[in-house]
């Protein structure tokens, strides 16, 4: 998997760190994330 997200991150001409924060985002947005998120009212953390 590590080989894959830097040929994807040179193709797309970004940081590794661009892709993976962006991968993270997405993952935050499924619905078991959100239903922990919701529930341990985690997006009141500062």
């Amino acid at each position: 998997m590590d080989k894959l997200v830097k040929t994807i991150a040179t193709i797309r001409e970004e940081s590794i760190s661009a892709v993976v924060g962006e991968a993270l985002e997405l993952w935050l947005q499924q619905p078991r994330q959100q239903e922990i998120i919701e529930k341990h009212r985690l997006d009141e953390l500062d």
